[in-house]
């Protein structure tokens, strides 16, 4: 059971209506891209906002916003949208203190979505 003030990784009924609207096999192609291609984003984030770089931060942020709310990732896209944002404004600490949280929420999310698809 989920606490009261923890939203989850995924939103499962975002995911059933996908897969309902899409069919499994379009649905599991799109979880697998999103997985192959998500890590990618994540570690391009992560380095970027290393190197003080905010423009590429915010551009990656944006990408990775927009595919994760296709899957209702809600937590993924809040801290992306943060990260965007504060990239975008120029605040650097602000923007490498949301992108400490992206591994973690990424992590959660994958395993999430591989039960989804590993599901009959």
């Amino acid at each position: 059971m989920t606490a009261p003030n923890v939203r989850p990784a995924v939103r499962r009924e975002a995911l059933a209506r996908l897969r309902s609207e899409i069919g499994d096999e379009i649905f599991a192609e799109v979880v697998a891209v999103f997985l192959e291609e998500t890590p990618l984003k994540v570690a391009r984030i992560i380095e970027a906002a290393a190197a003080g770089e905010l423009s590429s931060v915010a551009s990656a942020a944006h990408g990775l916003k927009s595919t994760s709310g296709t899957l209702g990732a809600d937590a993924l896209v809040e801290v992306a949208a943060s990260i965007e944002t504060h990239a975008r404004s120029n605040r650097l600490a602000e923007t490498q203190a949301q992108v400490a949280k992206l591994s973690v929420l990424y992590r959660e999310v994958e395993r999430v979505l591989r039960a989804q698809i590993s599901r009959p």
